[in-house]
């Protein structure tokens, strides 16, 4: 089965990580709120006496240790739905590269698929270097993903606190990004709507085993910012790469999957 027509719609493939993004700076932001304020202190799940499950009347000091170790549990969920988003984004980045390749070299559907069903179940680190190696140019944000994937599984697996699993060869966990530089942005004609590049400027936190890793709400919505202008100009990079290679890239809409292939 030979493919007849190729379709790469670049804003619904950003729009495919960018949906997952705000959610979770959402989710974060509800509960990093919740966890932060004085005045909040509702924590039963109703107010129906014979359904609670916890004391009524907990001493102040033992609703703030749950709020910490709540913040903590909102921040693991935040953490795990944007590596979750960005490593779902770069499968569809992945089928949209075979896409362009088979233009030049006609591979059929089956063989295609079968590469990309493979390429969901390699690494994240995996994921980067296939792709880097496809375009010719590996990412500037890969330490970077990297990085934050440790974190992620720093918070997952340990609640934060740093385990042996978590440390690299120089006994450290190391959280990097890159933050925006205030007053930087600017809009960039052509990519997105009320899309904009940023001057940045590297972030970066050292934590040691035995640490409670700490992140401020100003951080973690640094790091979501990233993961945005990471996919955006990923998108914005496969689109150069579809005009070089001769195969049909759009930013209209189309309210479908990102990548789509039409075959007889």
């Amino acid at each position: 089965m030979a493919i007849h027509y190729q379709t790469i719609n670049l804003r619904d493939l950003s729009e495919w990580a960018n949906t997952g993004i705000r959610r979770a700076a959402m989710f974060m932001g509800l509960g990093i709120n919740a966890a932060l304020d004085p005045e909040f202190r509702k924590y039963q799940l109703t107010q129906v006496s014979r359904l609670q499950v916890i004391d009524p009347n907990l001493a102040e000091d033992r609703i703030a240790g749950a709020k910490q170790q709540f913040k903590i549990w909102i921040e693991a969920a935040g953490f795990r739905e944007l590596a979750e988003t960005y490593t779902s984004f770069l499968d569809q980045v992945f089928v949209a590269l075979q896409m362009i390749l088979a233009s030049r070299v006609q591979d059929d559907v089956p063989l295609i698929k079968k590469r990309c069903d493979k390429f969901t179940k390699i690494s994240l680190k995996e994921k980067l270097d296939k792709i880097g190696a496809i375009v010719g140019t590996p990412s500037k944000y890969s330490v970077y993903l990297l990085s934050l994937q440790s974190a992620r599984n720093c918070l997952v697996h340990r609640m934060g606190r740093v385990g042996v699993e978590d440390l690299d060869d120089q006994g450290e966990l190391v959280v990097s990004w890159l933050g925006p530089d205030p007053g930087s942005a600017q809009t960039v004609p052509g990519l997105l709507k009320n899309a904009a590049t940023l001057t940045v400027v590297e972030r970066k936190i050292v934590f040691r085993k035995g640490d409670q890793m700490m992140l401020s709400a100003a951080q973690i919505a640094e790091i979501c910012i990233f993961y945005q202008q990471a996919a955006n100009e990923t998108c914005a990079g496969i689109g150069t790469y579809s005009v070089a290679n001769g195969v049909q890239s759009s930013w209209i809409d189309s309210g479908s999957c990102p990548t789509s292939i039409h075959t007889e």
